[in-house]
């Protein structure tokens, strides 16, 4: 028999790397709504010396990133992982597209992570091609007003992708995952920027009949 500590919520903190984690769709989705779900401690980790931000967390066994930003979460982890401490970092979006810097710095983070989590069965995938890094697949959580349930869909689907332009290389392969045989969907795309290579997803979409 596997015996649970009751309190084992006040063993775990998770961190944001961000000055207001609210308002970002990510941290919401992927952090805070399931922190606060399942009663774990949230802590705001943004230019602070990660020495001094380790003192308030250094009695937790086990920390969980949300997406991080710049190179102080690394430090942390490794001021961690000194004391034992088992570290989960949780990556929203990986394009290997995506700024450079910033591939890199989540490379070295989730090979010093005991665990790393991603959104979508696509991202583990680069992950393990591209970089030999295992993951787990967490999909995000749901954030909206109750209602009643619905008996039926309306045909055909409505879809929305909301997400940053270097993410549009995700797109296709997420509607794949979702699409099943030759049903019909609209879809609306909401994002920061389009470049050239963003002719080439319209050619796929087409080619998907969601054009």
């Amino acid at each position: 028999m596997v015996l649970i500590k009751s309190n084992f919520r006040d063993d775990i903190v998770w961190i944001f790397n961000s000055q207001n984690p609210e308002s970002l769709g990510s941290h919401r989705l992927s952090g805070i709504i399931p922190a606060e779900q399942i009663g774990i401690e949230k802590r705001i980790f943004y230019k602070t010396e990660a020495k001094l931000f380790f003192k308030k967390i250094s009695h937790k066994k086990l920390i969980i990133f949300a997406k991080p930003f710049d190179k102080s979460v690394l430090d942390l982890i490794k001021i961690a992982k000194k004391r034992k401490i088992k570290i989960i970092s949780t990556f929203d979006d990986w394009s290997l597209d995506a700024n450079k810097n910033r591939i890199k710095l989540w490379t070295k983070i989730a090979k010093e992570s005991n665990s790393v989590v991603v959104k979508t069965k696509y991202a583990k995938e680069i992950l393990i091609k591209n970089l030999n890094i295992n993951a787990e697949v967490i999909e995000d959580c749901l954030e909206f007003n109750p209602v009643k349930p619905l008996k039926d869909f309306s045909k055909p689907i409505k879809l929305c992708w909301f997400g940053h332009y270097s993410n549009h290389d995700t797109l296709v392969a997420g509607i794949k995952q979702i699409i099943k045989g030759d049903e019909q969907i609209i879809l609306d795309v909401i994002t920061n920027y389009i470049h050239q290579p963003f002719s080439s997803l319209i050619q796929d979409l087409k080619s998907l009949n969601l054009l």
